[in-house]
């Protein structure tokens, strides 16, 4: 069984394989880059959780689910465009729920992108 399968609800597989179609090694790029930077935008959105700062939050999550939902990654990118809409309404209460949420898919996210990276972009 391909590893990569238990990722699909995770991850647009298809999608992915589109983009590495037509980007190539520049897709295991970015990729390599998001890998790099989620855990500090995750964080971010940690930061301005913590203190009820419902503006730098909103500014965060966007970021999570643009560079995520850009690489495919679906679930996270969609719990992340959630929390920016509570974040926007200033719902602390949805927040809080969107924000476990959003830290359980982080790792899951971060395994599936990696394995992607190890089976198309490893020599």
């Amino acid at each position: 069984m391909d590893e990569n399968a238990r990722f699909e609800p995770i991850l647009d597989l298809p999608a992915l394989d589109e983009l590495h179609q037509l980007l190539g090694a520049d897709l295991c790029d970015i990729a390599a880059q998001l890998l790099a930077q989620l855990p500090a935008q995750f964080d971010d959105v940690c930061a301005a959780s913590a203190v009820g700062d419902f503006v730098a939050l909103r500014s965060a999550a966007h970021s999570i689910k643009g560079s995520v939902g850009n690489m495919g990654g679906v679930a996270l990118s969609r719990a992340a465009a959630a929390l920016e809409k509570a974040a926007l309404q200033h719902d602390a209460a949805l927040v809080a729920r969107l924000m476990e949420q959003i830290r359980s898919l982080l790792p899951e996210t971060l395994v599936a992108f990696k394995v992607f990276v190890r089976e198309r972009c490893e020599d």
